[in-house]
């Protein structure tokens, strides 16, 4: 949705920015947990993932940067944030994440 030369995805509003991943303070980043939490969104609510399932990183970073338009290292950090609160599991070769019963539970 367009509003004049802007995408209402993108309008400022006070202060706030209102993105794919929700409001944010204009001049800020997120933090690793907000980009956590947009990883776990990307996995569970856009891919549909069920625990013990497996999802490439590639298609977590493209649907980062794509449908909530993430930065590169907000999705690095995110994916850091999930693996260290137990909500997947790293695979072997790090190109591969396993959603945990844990992460289900926290979408």
């Amino acid at each position: 949705m367009f509003y004049g030369n802007r995408r209402l995805e993108e309008a400022d509003l006070g202060g706030l920015r209102l993105t794919k991943i929700g409001f944010l303070k204009v001049g800020t980043l997120p933090t690793p947990e907000e980009c956590g939490r947009s990883i776990l969104s990307i996995i569970v609510d856009h891919f549909k993932v069920s625990p013990g399932e497996v999802l490439q990183v590639k298609n977590i970073n493209i649907a980062g940067q794509t449908k909530r338009g993430l930065k590169t290292a907000d999705v690095v950090s995110g994916i850091q944030f999930v693996i260290d609160n137990a909500w997947v599991e790293e695979l072997p070769g790090g190109v591969s994440l396993r959603l945990t019963e844990v992460g289900f539970a926290e979408a």
